[in-house]
């Protein structure tokens, strides 16, 4: 079986292998083990496989191997200046393009347009905050680092309170300003590394570095008096609201060591804060699931 058949079946299967080489996901599952390790071990011709997949071009193998090992140098450097992972894909379409004209020269993107195009897929346009495939590509990578260096970290799920109804009180750009400014708030208590995002609707994923379950109960009180601190003004009939968060944690490895697994505990810990009897209130599979699927649907979507 050639590489690219290797390749084929992977992604048959829902893995991206140039991905898995690069670092930008791992899989769990003894599954695959035989498979991976048939692809990792099959010599030099790797690198012109895998710069065919990113290029369409045959190259051969020593210029393949220094190529590739120039887009995961380049990724690296990506992930310096934008404080996240880019992922290999858009490390390789730049690295190609407009350091090594590898690409069309018709279909060139210049650096500060790539740039520009690359904030629009990662912005939520309402908030301004990362979007679902920004945060949860940055849950990803610091799910990799802390793999890697064996360091805990914690992620929160945070639900706005009551923003039903203000929507149905006050009208939609009221509920709209009320998250924006939510936002907002947290951001200011956000250190430089943490990394928060617009997960969906009325919630935010936040990512928390080497931060320990007691110490992000710590910083969730810190995050729920900044948040209800002060009214936010809804329109200008003078009408305000003391917003107020729901808050669910998850700690790596102690509640998960799998971004569905941490995700789901934060879900359920998230309604737990809300009071909520889920077994009433919920079809088996959780809310979390049934909403948005698995964590590969989310990746696959903006």
């Amino acid at each position: 079986m050639s590489n690219i058949q290797r390749f084929r079946e992977l992604e048959g299967r829902g893995i991206d292998v140039v991905e898995l080489l690069a670092g930008d996901c791992t899989l769990d599952s003894g599954e695959f083990v035989d498979l991976i390790n048939s692809v990792k071990s099959a010599g030099p011709e790797l690198y012109t496989d895998l710069i065919q997949l990113l290029t369409h071009r045959r190259i051969p193998a020593p210029k393949a191997e220094k190529l590739w090992r120039g887009v995961l140098k380049h990724k690296r450097k990506l992930e310096g200046r934008l404080g996240r992972n880019p992922g290999v894909r858009v490390a390789a379409l730049d690295y190609f393009q407009n350091l090594r004209g590898l690409l069309d020269r018709a279909r060139i993107v210049g650096r500060k347009e790539f740039e520009t195009l690359l904030s629009q897929v990662s912005v939520d346009e309402l908030t301004g905050l990362n979007n679902r495939r920004a945060i949860l590509s940055t849950l990803r990578w610091e799910l990799q680092r802390s793999r890697r260096y064996s360091k805990e970290f914690t992620l929160l799920l945070i639900d706005l309170d009551r923003l039903k109804s203000i929507n149905d009180s006050h009208g939609h750009a009221a509920g709209d300003r009320v998250l924006i400014e939510v936002g907002r708030r947290i951001e200011e208590v956000c250190r430089e590394t943490d990394s928060l995002g617009r997960y969906g609707g009325d919630e935010l994923l936040m990512v928390l570095p080497e931060t320990r379950a007691r110490d992000a109960s710590i910083f969730i009180d810190r995050l729920r008096r900044r948040v209800g601190k002060e009214v936010v003004s809804l329109d200008e009939e003078g009408g305000e609201w003391l917003p107020s968060i729901s808050v669910g944690a998850a700690t790596y490895p102690r509640d998960g060591k799998n971004p569905e697994e941490l995700l789901r505990v934060a879900d359920n810990a998230l309604y737990s804060d809300k009071g909520l009897d889920r077994s009433r209130s919920e079809p088996p599979g959780g809310r979390l699931g049934d909403r948005l699927g698995s964590f590969t649907d989310l990746e696959g979507s903006s």
